[in-house]
């Protein structure tokens, strides 16, 4: 009973120091507590999504290919609210307007004036490269849109302006035939505006003979003449420019409104009744 009192005794002292340590990987552990907003009670509550802001689509051009002169019509009608708007100088109205319309030549003549002039205005600049052929063809744009609005019965200041501040532009080519063309737009479209006179003064500084072999350049004299209602130069000098470049001619006394002072009367009739044979 001693011994067995005794053995108790010593394993009382040696245990303690005898037990394997449990490794500390083993020994459960709390987790650490990750800091977090204080979430309400209740369903979550979803935030406002911002609503995207879509630009207005711009008017695209159709692609080249699908608006060649073969496959569509010559003329086809202006609706009246492109009209509108363009006596208005909303040219991005316009354009909208004449975007849905079956196309025809005279349709996207006037719809391109209307393009060229819209995208210089919202900020475009004039190219390094041939700045005053830009200057030129921006001035005939103008002058295009100036004599549609006339048709209608319709002066547009704006339009008028704007053309004979864009041939000025033009005018500096140190070219003698560019200038000579320049002053031929500037007279056409002065005498358009009423103003024969100085349309006249312009007229007497070309020398015709400098540029009589220029297609461009006989359709502009043709359209000088015209406005200035000497019908017999003009019909002359249209069949000129028509022997230049007889398909371009055609199309263009069918398209433009260059002649529409003239187109009634029987010798225009007949030159372009001739055209056609």
């Amino acid at each position: 009973m001693k011994k067995l009192l005794l053995t108790l005794v010593i394993l009382t002292f040696i245990l303690p120091e005898t037990v394997t340590a449990v490794p500390k990987q083993l020994v459960p552990q709390s987790q650490p507590q990750i800091k977090t907003a204080n979430q309400p009670h209740g369903p979550a509550v979803k935030k406002p999504v911002a609503k995207k802001r879509h630009k207005k689509r711009r008017y695209v051009a159709a692609p080249k290919e699908s608006l060649k002169v073969e496959s569509i019509p010559l003329v086809s009608r202006i609706p009246v609210e492109a009209v509108d708007a363009l006596a208005k100088s909303d040219l991005e109205e316009t354009i909208r307007v004449l975007r849905p319309e079956p196309p025809s030549s005279r349709l996207l003549h006037i719809m391109s004036s209307a393009q060229n002039i819209a995208k210089y205005e919202k900020g475009g600049k004039a190219p390094r490269i041939d700045r005053l052929q830009f200057y030129q063809n921006l001035g005939i744009s103008y002058h295009n849109l100036f004599l549609f609005l006339q048709r209608h019965q319709i002066i547009n200041e704006t339009f008028y302006k704007s053309a004979l501040k864009f041939y000025k532009k033009a005018e500096r080519s140190p070219a003698i035939s560019v200038k000579y063309d320049i002053a031929l737009l500037k007279a056409a479209i002065i005498a358009s505006h009423g103003n024969t006179e100085k349309a006249r003064e312009l007229f007497n500084k070309v020398d015709v003979s400098i540029i009589e072999d220029d297609y461009n350049s006989m359709e502009y004299l043709a359209t000088y003449y015209a406005a200035m209602g000497d019908i017999d130069n003009a019909v002359e000098v249209l069949d000129k420019a028509h022997a230049l470049n007889p398909e371009r001619m055609s199309i263009w006394v069918a398209i433009g409104d260059d002649f529409q002072t003239i187109e009634n009367d029987s010798r225009y009739k007949s030159l372009i009744t001739g055209w056609k044979k």
